[in-house]
């Protein structure tokens, strides 16, 4: 007569298959090796790396791009048929 799995011939549970089968305490314990837990959170803070370069980067970007449109803004305001334009908006800052 075929059996559980785990069960054995006398109707114990064999502890091995207990430890992994549901209902059983300790079914969510780790395993000796955490080596592929230390590499997930090696490259958990890699992406953090990389996510904070991207927004330094971006942040110099956008500071370059302001000191280009005042410089811009600085020229049109020195030509006479523009600095109605460029003046005002050199008041305005």
């Amino acid at each position: 007569m075929p059996t559980r799995l785990g069960s054995l011939s006398n109707g114990t549970v064999d502890p091995a298959v207990a430890a992994i089968s549901p209902g059983f305490a300790g079914r969510w314990q780790l395993g000796e090796d955490l080596s592929p837990l230390k590499a997930m959170a090696s490259m958990a803070t890699r992406v953090n790396r990389m996510y904070s370069t991207y927004v330094t980067y971006y942040m110099v970007q956008g500071l370059v791009l302001i000191g280009l449109l005042i410089r811009l803004i600085m020229y049109l305001a020195f030509q006479k048929r523009l600095s109605v334009i460029g003046g005002t908006l050199v008041s305005l800052i």
